[in-house]
């Protein structure tokens, strides 16, 4: 088991660090960055070239397959560039710097808490995380990014970003693990680099001291993103991850459009694809952290074209420099976005729209009154965003950043970013279905990132009030307090767990062995349910997994069931499989509805609603077929 996990490390590490390394070195950009700095870079141009790859071979190649020779060979070829252009300078990139020693040792500690919880939870928590394990799945399988989540069930993927399964399919088939594995050791690896967008912007921006407090801050300080752990929101995590280092190697390549303009050196066009190709694969993780990606990128475009010392010409560059990432992103993103938005936008299905001639009527969706888009209070950022004194701390480290004259541009560009996000998470205001894209609940899911930044920018300004007023050098004395608190946070990071979303269990697992042995393929199982929404099912314990572990359906589907055409019979069926919660249960619509078993998994299911096997068992035509470790199938409908 140890070795298995070593060779998924060993093989995650090298898809997080080859390609972009290769990038930097074939390009020799990394010579314009620190030597820590380039790693980071490196890991974040990796993460993004991984997605770019199956979207654009699916899109150019689609009778390509990227099985695992195909991986071995390409990291290869990544290796002996990276030999070939630094051979002679491999010693620089090792020279780490001021504190480097440190900022490993800090990553180390993120990622440990991080990698400890897959040791102990071996299977992904939540709903999400089935979807996203069949996917993983069939990416792996077919080497490509699939068209539909078929066989499993009938929902096209059109609409749904696949980005992340460019990253756990190859792991799968590297390190020869299964799905479910690879997908959260992938998960978690990405959620232990949650600050290293933060570091590499304070590094560059301000300063070696914010950029380790800032990553503490967001990495050990803060309960997210460790949190989406027990969400398995791994899609938005992943596009999260490269958000704010796409957003520098934006300002970077504006920086140099002013100086060098479009016919300069490769100075100019290497930072203009590098930044194309972050931006890019932000949205071909998540589309909608692109949405909160897009202000970001307005504000440092405009930022970029009325610096005080800018120049008309200047301005001209800076505006050709836009159009020139903008296109090149534009065409990297078209293979995911397009079709998505040619769904998005198409006309209601004419049921639900105005009858022709008919007067215009209030809206059929008072979106308002969406609990979705409309339970949200400013309480709710201490939640599901950062803790009450976190947010404190990082106010205050915008309003002194925003005083400091040195910060005060980029603290600037965060101040109208974050007044941005805040319309977007309220365009639902306007009622306007196809503006309201998101809410203010998952806008707050990103909170660590604009918070590591002003914790950071908070030690950066009292380090420099009190070295001018006092002199006095507090730097070594306000990191020594930070990992002294990273260190006592980390523990509440690797306790960071809730149960109830924990479905899978080993005892599960040799139950569905016992399920694919001794039961036909046709066979359909009814699981403990809910409804989500009023048309979204999911189930509430392992038996949500069945599909996964046995090819075998169930009542609740995946929780993307909506983008298809399964939603509503799925709806109809779990009302079904609720009413088996009644004092008097009755099998006659289950039977009715073609099902086979009822399988009930060893964890409480998550709203606390288990069946009643014992009494169920009474009922005519059943038998108890399953009974062990806490693990009941029953036969019914015989």
């Amino acid at each position: 088991m140890l070795w298995t996990e070593i060779r998924i490390i060993l093989v995650i590490v090298a898809l997080l660090t080859l390609p972009g390394w290769a990038m930097l070195a074939l390009s020799g950009y990394w010579r314009k960055w620190e030597a820590l700095q380039r790693w980071f870079l490196a890991v974040s141009l990796s993460i993004a070239f991984w997605p770019v790859l199956y979207y654009a071979s699916r899109t150019v190649f689609p009778s390509l397959q990227w099985g695992q020779n195909k991986l071995i060979a390409l990291l290869v070829i990544f290796l002996a560039v990276c030999v070939w252009k630094l051979w002679r300078n491999w010693r620089d990139q090792f020279k780490l710097g001021q504190w480097g020693w440190l900022v490993l040792a800090v990553l180390a500690v993120i990622l440990i808490t991080r990698l400890t919880l897959a040791v102990r939870y071996p299977y992904p928590a939540w709903t999400d995380s089935l979807h996203h394990t069949l996917i993983t799945q069939l990416t792996a399988l077919g080497g490509q990014l699939p068209e539909s989540l078929a066989p499993f069930a009938d929902v096209p993927l059109t609409r749904y970003h696949l980005g992340l399964y460019a990253l756990t399919a190859p792991l799968q088939l590297l390190a020869r693990v299964p799905s479910h594995t690879a997908l959260l050791w992938m998960a978690q690896f990405l959620n232990g680099l949650c600050g290293v967008g933060i570091f590499l912007l304070l590094d560059r921006k301000a300063s070696r001291l914010a950029a380790i407090i800032g990553m503490i801050a967001a990495g050990l300080w803060s309960f997210q993103p460790a949190w989406f752990f027990n969400w398995g929101r791994f899609s938005q995590l992943a596009a999260q991850t490269i958000l704010l280092a796409g957003a520098l190697l934006l300002w970077e390549a504006l920086d140099a459009w002013k100086q060098e303009g479009p016919q300069g050196r490769a100075a100019v066009w290497t930072p203009t694809i590098f930044s194309a190709l972050s931006i890019a694969a932000v949205g071909l993780f998540h589309f909608r952290v692109a949405g909160y990606l897009l202000p970001l990128i307005l504000v440092i475009c405009l930022a970029a074209f009325t610096g005080r010392d800018q120049t008309s010409q200047g301005r001209l560059r800076v505006v050709a420099g836009t159009a020139v990432i903008g296109l090149a992103a534009l065409l990297l993103i078209a293979p995911a976005m397009l079709p998505a938005l040619s769904e998005y936008l198409a006309p209601a299905p004419a049921a639900l729209t105005q009858p022709e001639g008919q007067a215009a009527a209030a809206p059929i969706v008072d979106l308002n009154s969406l609990d979705y888009y409309a339970k949200f209070t400013w309480k709710t950022i201490y939640g599901l965003g950062v803790q009450k004194w976190v947010a404190g701390m990082a106010a205050a480290g915008l309003l002194l950043a925003l005083i400091d004259r040195r910060l005060r541009r980029a603290a600037l560009i965060l101040l109208f970013w974050l007044l941005a996000l805040a319309a977007e998470g309220f365009l639902y205001r306007l009622n306007i279905p196809r503006l309201a894209f998101t809410n203010m609940t998952s806008i707050m899911l990103m909170a660590y990132l604009p918070a590591g930044l002003c914790i950071g920018w908070l030690a950066e300004a009292l380090t420099d009030f009190v070295q001018k007023k006092f002199g006095i050098n507090l730097a070594g004395f306000f990191l020594f307090l930070a990992v002294v608190v990273g260190y006592s946070a980390s523990l509440d990071r690797m306790s960071g767990i809730e149960i109830s979303r924990q479905f899978m269990t080993s005892a599960d697992e040799r139950a569905m062995q016992w399920i694919v042995a001794n039961t036909e393929p046709t066979d359909s199982f009814a699981i403990n349910s809910m409804l989500w929404n009023v048309d979204q099912a999911q189930g509430t314990d392992a038996g949500y997994w069945i599909p996964y572990f046995t090819e075998r359906e169930t009542n609740a589907g995946v929780m993307i069931s909506d983008l298809g055409s399964q939603a509503a019979q799925q709806t109809e069926f779990t009302e079904d499989v609720i009413g088996l919660y009644e004092p008097q249960p009755d099998l006659a619509p289950l039977c009715s509805d073609g099902f086979d078993y009822i399988y009930s998994g060893k964890a409480v299911p998550y709203d606390g609603k288990d069946f009643d096997i014992d009494r169920l068992a009474q009922l005519p035509g059943t038998s108890l077929v399953f009974d062990q470790d806490g693990v009941q199938i029953l036969r019914i409908c015989q």
